[in-house]
């Protein structure tokens, strides 16, 4: 109950004038964008576009363009997340009551989450009504890759939460765009495959430094940007396969254990 109460608390002081003013101007750039791709005659490989390839086009692109807002959202409001309250004083009017520290960490940390996700509903809600009006359809599929997105989101807040506890929190936030950045090249089959030995076929010879280094980032690097790749894979109703369920499984992995060390750690910090 402590941890909801702090989370509600820091989603409403989150929903300050700023953040409206950056979240309208999201708002119009993505409502352009989607009307674009709703509404234009796109033409390829020489002839115009059918139109349930221009909307699975559009319901991509609403996915990714709102994904990737919410993961950098949640990495730019996690950066100060367990410094906020030592900064605004609430800190020792929170630690002075029965408030275990550990739970005021929690709760900040929810409440990114919770604010993040719902300025990517909000996008999502401005998808639905393109879709509604242009092609009189609602996107379930957009909202099912949306929630299983969110993942990705939780883990952007565990990652830099974490971070925070040891550098800078600007330093925190540049970590956390690095993993995500760096964590594209591990979304894609075809890099990974290349990487650990499809290169034989392209007549190249890696040192085996190179080789087990691929390996190790394939491996260990957070999949911020393979949970995001596998969620849109619901938009097709794709079934994920065995490299998808591990990467979804991966990153909640890596969620639950960023979130436990920054936990613990927290909960052992000076105020």
């Amino acid at each position: 109950m402590t941890v909801w109460l702090v989370a509600v608390e820091y989603l409403r002081r989150s929903l300050s004038p700023r953040l409206l003013i950056v979240a309208g101007v999201v708002g119009v750039v993505y409502l352009l964008v989607g009307s674009c791709l709703f509404g234009a005659q796109l033409y390829g490989g020489g002839g115009l576009v059918g139109a349930e390839e221009q909307y699975s086009l559009a319901r991509a692109a609403s996915f990714h363009m709102a994904t990737t807002w919410g993961v950098l959202f949640a990495i730019m409001l996690a950066m100060s997340a367990a410094s906020r309250p030592l900064e605004d004083g609430r800190a020792a009017f929170l630690l002075s009551k029965p408030v275990r520290r550990s739970h005021v960490l929690l709760g900040q940390l929810l409440g990114v989450f919770l604010t993040s996700t719902a300025t990517v509903a909000a996008l999502g809600v401005l998808a639905t009504a393109l879709s509604l009006l242009r092609t009189q359809t609602f996107p379930a599929t957009l909202w099912l890759g949306l929630a299983a997105g969110s993942l990705a989101i939780a883990l952007a807040v565990a990652l830099v939460a974490f971070f925070s506890l040891f550098v800078p929190r600007v330093v925190a936030g540049l970590l956390g765009i690095i993993f995500y950045v760096g964590s594209v090249p591990a979304a894609s089959h075809a890099v990974r495959d290349f990487m650990t030995g499809g290169y034989e076929k392209a007549g190249l010879d890696f040192p085996w430094y190179v080789r087990a280094g691929s390996e190790v980032y394939f491996a260990a690097v957070p999949p911020l940007a393979g949970a995001q790749v596998r969620a849109a894979e619901l938009l097709k109703l794709q079934a994920w396969d065995y490299d998808g369920w591990i990467a979804m499984a991966t990153a909640a992995v890596y969620v639950v254990l960023f979130f436990v060390v920054s936990w613990a750690l927290y909960a052992r910090r000076d105020v």
